[in-house]
């Protein structure tokens, strides 16, 4: 038995078919793709998100800058007490704030600004004003009018 030679429009018909197939093989991998690498990032809060020191220590002092104002002399890191603590899976950032105060003296103040690994965000930020015969533990917070006042 021998093959008959097929005609020249079925032979069309077939590249057609096949070039058809192989698009729609393409288009179903590159959606698949797609899909699985949308799937994979997923939002910031949601997925692993390396912070390092240097991102919350930008963090921390772009904090301090918006808490202090204008007014702010001096923003200096404290790099030897600053450091990762891996119980709390977070970076704790201390700094400590110059302002102008009053017949030209100046106001020291400490900043606590804690920063989650994870996350990239301040946990805790408390502000300590160095004042003779207060309690390290009495933070000073913004509220009201005035820049900075103790909390009630």
């Amino acid at each position: 038995m021998s093959k008959k030679p097929s005609s020249p429009g079925a032979r069309k018909r077939n590249l057609w078919v096949i070039i058809v197939a192989v698009l729609v093989v393409l288009a179903t991998a590159l959606l698949a793709v797609t899909v699985s690498l949308q799937r994979g990032q997923g939002s910031a809060s949601e997925s692993y998100r390396h912070v390092s020191f240097t991102d919350a220590t930008v963090r921390c002092q772009q904090e301090a800058r918006d808490d202090f104002g204008s007014e702010l002399k001096q923003l200096a890191l404290d790099r030897h007490s600053s450091r990762y603590d891996d119980a709390q899976n977070a970076y704790l950032v201390f700094m400590r704030v110059d302002m102008p105060g009053k017949n030209f003296s100046t106001l020291e103040y400490f900043v606590d600004c804690y920063v989650s690994a994870r996350s990239g965000k301040i946990t805790k930020y408390d502000v300590h004003e160095n004042l003779a015969g207060a309690k390290k533990s009495e933070a000073i917070r913004k509220g009201g009018d005035k820049l900075i006042e103790w909390p009630q």
